[in-house]
């Protein structure tokens, strides 16, 4: 009897369990629906990647009373004061729920179910991707995070263990949960986004236009490049990298249009051929790309328009990775010029 009991107990379970997960399922596929036609439209138009998409979804949600933000901390979250609270209550250890929907680039979510209860969260994430015009849970996990807090700049931070050498996804979690000045936003995205800290050190060293010290031009071509002709540079990537002969007009138009340098600067920091006038240039090839892709972004959070016309700006480096909301700081002063146009004049790193 008592051996029936606990399998008819373990049933009982199991179904509500499965009960639960159902229901969870059927309520990510209604909020993919509620904005279909933004999706349907934006896969239409090739727009579904654009900043401007990410946010109407993030803000249709938030109409519907969801808790949203983007995957990628760029746009305010939605009904942030419902997290606001639960991030309060979940650091004073008491019980806590929150549902908090991150809106991905191609179009989908995830969706973390939180709870909070004695100083511990549980999580539950679930990505749900669009199949064939329809919208899929596709991925669902659960555990209590290893790691968590809530900074003191808004950004809350979870983190699911990994074992030591453990080479697939990091675990880690960051959603920014206060709102950021949307100055600071639109300037981020204008002049430090496009270059950011991936493979090259702009960043990351002290330089400036009448000093470029130890600035690495060739990691920058390319996103420097794309900046002016907004186009990926026309070369292979490759395990190694491949070498390229640039003619020097082509190579030089695209540094004099971010910075005032003389070419003659330009050429001593590089490889450059007088007689067939042209730089030599490797891209970046796989092997340049390191362990890891978990690396900071860069997060403008103060700007001062200074007396001769440049701006300074004062950038956050952001680590999910390691949960920190500063992982170092730098100033970077940029000159406005006609058109929408702009020249880096100088990072400092603080």
């Amino acid at each position: 009897i008592a051996f029936l009991l606990l399998a008819a107990a373990g049933c009982a379970g199991k179904n509500t369990k499965d009960s639960s997960k159902e229901h969870a399922d059927r309520k990510s596929v209604e909020i993919a629906k509620s904005y279909q036609d933004i999706y349907e439209k934006a896969c239409k138009d090739g727009t579904l990647e654009d900043l401007a998409t990410i946010r109407q979804i993030v803000e249709r949600l938030g109409k519907d009373g969801l808790t949203a933000v983007d995957a990628e901390n760029q746009v305010d979250m939605e009904n942030a004061a419902q997290a606001e609270v639960f991030c309060k209550r979940a650091g004073e250890g008491k019980e806590a729920v929150q549902t908090i929907i991150a809106v991905k680039a191609d179009g989908g979510f995830m969706r973390y179910d939180l709870r909070a209860s004695d100083g511990t969260l549980k999580v539950r994430q679930g990505y749900v991707a669009w199949s064939n015009g329809e919208p899929v849970e596709k991925e669902t996990d659960e555990y209590q995070a290893y790691a968590w807090n809530y900074s003191g700049k808004g950004y809350l931070f979870f983190e699911k263990y990994q074992p030591p050498g453990y080479d697939g996804f990091s675990g880690h979690t960051a959603i920014r949960v206060k709102p950021l000045d949307q100055d600071c936003r639109e300037l981020n995205q204008k002049y430090i986004m496009p270059v950011g800290y991936r493979l090259n050190n702009m960043f990351l060293e002290d330089w400036s236009e009448n000093d470029y010290g130890n600035l690495n031009f060739y990691d920058i071509f390319e996103s420097m490049y794309q900046m002016k002709y907004g186009k990926r540079l026309d070369v292979e990537f490759a395990f190694t990298g491949k070498t390229y002969d640039v003619q020097e007009e082509e190579f030089e138009d695209v540094f004099l249009a971010f910075f005032r340098i003389d070419p003659s600067v330009l050429r001593q920091k590089t490889t450059y051929d007088e007689v067939s006038h042209t730089y030599q240039y490797r891209p970046r090839g796989m092997f340049d790309f390191g362990s890891t892709p978990d690396i900071p972004y860069p997060e403008v959070v103060s700007y001062e328009e200074q007396e001769d016309g440049t701006i300074k700006l004062v950038v956050d480096a952001v680590w999910p990775d390691r949960n920190m909301e500063k992982a170092y700081s730098h100033e970077v002063v940029v000159r406005p010029l006609d058109g929408g146009r702009f020249q880096y004049v100088s990072n400092h790193v603080i």
